[in-house]
């Protein structure tokens, strides 16, 4: 045979070839021309996320209340959706959701621009997140401990308080938890563990505020309002 004739090229090698996201913040990418379009429902947000959906998740309903001012109208059902996540995850279940949740759909005018400000965030923690102390992720009651973190987190988005800082903490502790869990990253995951702990704290501290300030003014205020002697028949 004659080396110098070039046999014929298959069709396969004049097939195009197609770029399978290796990166969440790819994925969301492709998810923002998705959003060009049309509204996007929960579930076409799942298929698209394909193996890293509800962890993808957890970071895009999440990352959008890392700011000190709460979003109105986004926290309750994010969080429930963070929630049920969390839930599944500290039981080691497979993620799921209800059928109403994943039927949602999530608005064209809206859910772009947060999508982009949250890729950029994804893309700044992908940059340092590695496999590494791999036996955190993958140890089973640490992942229990995690889908819990989770869970509170989600729990903690749904309470309508308007405060500072009570949806920045909780969020950032599901989005960094969720991007450990990604890239298998285990001392993401012990800062993550770190930063619920600093979340838990804080809201013990204003539940037990709030109940010592109530008692305060039931004490300091006792009386005011009730009829004196002069009143009374």
């Amino acid at each position: 045979m004659d080396s110098s004739v070039t046999p014929p090229a298959s069709a396969e090698d004049h097939a195009p070839e197609t770029h399978e996201p290796n990166l969440l913040s790819e994925q969301i990418a492709q998810l923002i021309e998705k959003f060009a379009h049309d509204d996007v429902s929960i579930g076409e947000v799942v298929l698209l996320l394909k193996g890293r959906a509800f962890l993808g998740l957890l970071c895009l309903f999440s990352i959008p209340f890392c700011t000190p001012v709460a979003i109105p109208g986004m926290s309750t059902p994010f969080g429930v959706v963070i929630s049920l996540i969390g839930l599944r995850l500290a039981l080691r279940r497979k993620p799921w959701l209800p059928r109403k949740l994943m039927e949602m759909r999530l608005s064209q005018r809206i859910f772009p621009k947060l999508l982009e400000g949250a890729n950029r965030i994804i893309r700044s923690l992908e940059k340092v997140s590695k496999p590494r102390c791999e036996f955190v992720v993958e140890a089973p009651v640490l992942q229990h401990f995690t889908g819990f973190c989770v869970f509170v987190c989600g729990a903690c988005l749904l309470l309508p308080l308007p405060i500072p800082m009570t949806n920045l903490l909780p969020a950032a502790t599901v989005t960094l938890l969720a991007i450990a869990a990604i890239g298998r990253d285990g001392i993401l995951t012990l800062a993550g563990y770190a930063l619920f702990l600093l979340t838990a704290a804080f809201f013990t501290f204003l539940l037990l505020g709030g109940a010592s300030a109530a008692a305060w003014m039931s004490e300091t205020f006792r009386g005011w309002f009730e009829p004196g002697p002069e009143h009374l028949p």
